[in-house]
């Protein structure tokens, strides 16, 4: 059902955006009509990765709750909102996966009390919230004028391959972290 949904708006933003900007676009400067289509793909992409992931913290939170670790910093609140509050949205959400990953480590046993605090944590984890940042900061190298056509297309190239390797990683850390999630 949602892979249904991505296609067809995928389908009405194409079909809004191709007669006025796509067709001149690709005849002016086929380079930057790609760079231009890969953005606007990727965006959409990225915002329902952005929504996934929003819930699964939520869901993540919301067992480790149930696993009796005090002295816990965050709540399911928390798990949600800090994505939503500038500049704490860098920080927040990883303090919050910290503790997701050192609450869930399997080495505890319930109820876990303290000894959460004791565990390591996930080094890709570490590595996908450093190259999602990264993404996003040479993404935003477009926001500043003047950019070249050229160098436009490359920044839009670069940054979408930051977001894939984001999105490996993303997807190793949930698979790590949601293994330890569920009860045996």
């Amino acid at each position: 059902m949602g892979f249904v949904v991505i296609v067809l708006g995928i389908q009405v933003v194409m079909d809004w955006v191709e007669p006025f900007f796509v067709e001149d676009l690709f005849d002016a400067n086929p380079t930057l009509g790609t760079a231009m289509l890969v953005g606007l793909l990727a965006g959409v992409f990225l915002l329902t990765n952005f929504i996934l992931t929003i819930v699964w913290f939520y869901r993540a939170y919301s067992y480790i709750q149930t696993r009796g670790a005090t002295g816990r910093t965050w709540s399911t609140g928390w798990a949600v909102g800090a994505w939503f509050i500038p500049m704490a949205n860098v920080i927040i959400p990883k303090l919050i996966l910290n503790e997701i990953d050192r609450v869930s480590h399997p080495d505890l046993e319930d109820p876990v009390g303290d000894a959460w605090r004791d565990q390591p944590r996930t080094p890709i984890a570490d590595w996908w919230w450093v190259t999602v940042w990264l993404g996003y900061g040479v993404g935003s190298l477009t926001w500043i004028p003047p950019v070249a056509e050229t160098q436009f297309a490359a920044i839009i190239f670069g940054s979408w391959g930051l977001y894939c390797i984001a999105l490996v990683l993303e997807g190793v850390t949930i698979l790590k972290l949601g293994s330890r999630l569920t009860r045996p």
